[in-house]
């Protein structure tokens, strides 16, 4: 099960990151390249990061 919730994390990173108009729509790379970046808590954290566009 914990196979289950290592992906969860990672997919609501990529829920979270297609809100945006350029998104990232969800494919096996797109996962792979997340999960060198980070593991999958972290991605779970960052999906819950508010994200504004930079006002400068």
């Amino acid at each position: 099960m914990a196979h289950h919730t290592r992906h969860s994390g990672y997919a609501r990173f990529v829920e979270r990151i297609n809100k945006f108009p350029q998104g990232a729509p969800p494919a096996k790379a797109l996962y792979r390249i997340l999960s060198l970046l980070m593991n999958a808590r972290e991605a779970e954290r960052m999906a819950l990061l508010r994200m504004h566009p930079s006002q400068h």
